[in-house]
């Protein structure tokens, strides 16, 4: 006797209706979880917001989050276009140059190895503060 799989369970009609909204029952169950938590007890809004607070929020906040997020996307955009050049270059350059290989390739390898964590401090002091957006979020 064949041991039915997940697979099977999910593929049939009423089992891909429960799989595909299953998420969504979580998201609702864990949004009403937050909010009973808060209202019961009597937690403060500095503290926790409730979910309709963090909402109401959102919505005042919506067109300047746009903005935000197109610069924010703009930038990122930017870094991997010139970092997606810069990699290429190099590529080319030390595939068909050992001089420029024996060169580059111990910073190369440094930047490879070390964390990004460190080094972000010198990325933040050579290129300064960030974008306009950026700035505009450190004076709120």
């Amino acid at each position: 006797m064949a041991v039915p799989s997940w697979r099977t369970a999910v593929d049939g009609r009423s089992g891909a209706v429960v799989g595909s909204s299953l998420p969504l029952v979580v998201l609702v169950v864990l949004v009403v979880t937050w909010h009973a938590v808060v209202v019961v007890h009597e937690i403060p809004a500095l503290v926790l917001p409730s979910p309709v607070d963090v909402g109401a929020a959102l919505l005042e906040t919506y067109p300047t989050l746009l903005e935000d997020a197109a610069v924010t996307a703009a930038t990122a955009g930017a870094g991997l276009l010139v970092g997606g050049t810069v990699g290429l270059l190099l590529a080319f350059v030390m595939t068909y140059s050992r001089r420029a290989t024996s060169m580059l390739l111990p910073y190369v390898l440094a930047l490879r190895i070390a964390p990004i964590i460190a080094i972000a401090p010198l990325l933040f002091l050579w290129f300064g503060r960030g974008s306009p957006s950026a700035r505009r979020s450190s004076r709120r």
